[in-house]
């Protein structure tokens, strides 16, 4: 391996530390690549730590460079209380939005995803937009079952939830059943 040079100046505390530690690393570059091993593996865990809707807001963040829209859940909720459902139902299927959240999370086709990985992503991607108050996911042994609650206040708002999760399971083959109410939906994934 090719050997760079690094020249610097540390604090006397410092300094002691990499003293002390050349006894049992042999060189001061021995020590400093020791550490600096340390840091790399405590900032991956660290990351590995973080819940999976923060580690995926954390990729789109990047990979968009930082360019994502962000709106106050209200007006969001307004948005969809007045639109053309039509004609965002329309848009929706065309751009193929839900698969692509999947994918983009997986990183892999959503056809090469499990089941239970499409409903995790499924579920992932909407915390992550923040759209709706609360999701949740249950292994209900024949289907998973995604409970989701809204502000909206309306059906519409319901339709609209509903359309996202029809998009990504229809994309992946799985058979679903919901029931909308003015507040939230329930969504049985059948697992066969």
């Amino acid at each position: 391996m090719r050997k760079l040079r690094l020249n610097t100046t540390i604090s006397q505390k410092h300094w002691e530390l990499l003293d002390k530690n050349v006894q049992k690393h042999g060189t001061q570059s021995r020590v400093l690549e020791a550490a600096l091993e340390a840091l790399k593996s405590e900032l991956e865990s660290n990351e590995a730590r973080l819940p999976p809707e923060k580690q995926l807001l954390m990729r789109v963040m990047m990979e968009f460079g930082g360019c994502v829209c962000f709106l106050h859940k209200d007006l969001f909720l307004e948005l969809v209380r007045t639109m053309d459902f039509e004609r965002v139902t329309e848009i929706v299927t065309k751009l193929k939005l839900p698969e692509l959240n999947v994918a983009f999370y997986y990183q892999k086709p959503i056809k090469e995803c499990s089941l239970k990985e499409v409903v995790d992503g499924a579920v992932i991607a909407c915390k992550v937009g923040n759209w709706l108050q609360s999701i949740s996911c249950a292994d209900k042994g024949e289907y998973y079952l995604i409970e989701a609650t809204h502000g909206g206040g309306c059906l519409k708002c319901s339709k609209l939830f509903n359309l996202y999760f029809e998009n990504v399971f229809n994309a992946y083959g799985a058979k679903t059943q919901c029931t909308l109410s003015e507040y939230g939906l329930f969504v049985k994934v059948f697992k066969k």
